[in-house]
């Protein structure tokens, strides 16, 4: 449009307050899409959570809460990606904010499990392994536009594999510890997550469905009890 000005107004006059809002309100939708997306799995996540891990005694294929999550993804991801063909930069942020959103979702229900028992903790950790799975496919599922071509498969995006690369294995981290038997729950640990704070400790063993008496025991082998130094 500048370019169709009159040369001596061109200095008196900017869009650049204009493209600003543009370029603010672009980046608000792409994250209360990702945000909406992710949402839409929240009833196979409250379906993880109400699940009874504890009394679980035998390890299966992936539990049916993972095809559901699959199945709300391959519904919406593809109409997400025909909608941004175009603009495949605001495609890359949607999945960034998607999967931000999502992984945050999934951990915190994870934790708001009542109790997790040895088998019920491998079986999660099979299914951690297959939303891993699930979530690196998501941006390149099979899409149609509207003239029923499918759509071309772009690389996955670097940033949102290297974030599944590294937030969901976090949640693969504390199932293990979950599937460790009792009296190996602090060695485990000293091992696997040496990061953890004492919080984050106290909370995984609540989960494994550890006395008060077992956990400060773990707590003091790991020097993170009441009095411990350092």
């Amino acid at each position: 449009l500048r370019n169709k000005m009159d040369e001596s107004l061109t200095e008196s006059v900017s869009f650049a307050d204009a493209q600003d809002a543009f370029y603010a309100l672009s980046a608000l939708a792409t994250k209360v899409l990702g945000e909406v997306t992710a949402g839409m799995l929240d009833q196979p996540l409250t379906t993880m959570v109400t699940t009874n891990w504890w009394s679980l005694t035998e390890v299966g294929d992936a539990s049916p809460y993972v095809s559901e999550l699959d199945a709300c993804l391959r519904a919406a991801m593809p109409v997400v990606r025909v909608a941004l063909v175009d603009h495949p930069g605001a495609f890359r942020a949607f999945c960034d904010k998607f999967v931000r959103a999502f992984t945050a979702r999934y951990m915190a229900c994870l934790y708001l499990c009542q109790r997790i028992g040895e088998m019920g903790a491998q079986q999660l950790l099979l299914d951690a392994q297959g939303i891993r799975s699930i979530l690196l496919d998501a941006p390149i599922m099979e899409a149609v536009d509207g003239n029923g071509d499918e759509l071309p498969v772009a690389p996955l995006p670097t940033v949102y594999k290297n974030y599944v690369s590294r937030e969901v294995p976090r949640a693969e981290m504390l199932l293990k510890l979950l599937a460790t038997p009792e009296t190996r729950f602090a060695a485990s640990i000293k091992a696997l997550w040496t990061g953890a704070t004492a919080a984050e400790l106290q909370r995984g063993m609540q989960l494994r469905n550890m006395s008060r008496r077992a956990q400060a025991a773990g707590l003091a082998e790991l020097g993170l009890g009441e009095g411990a130094s350092g």
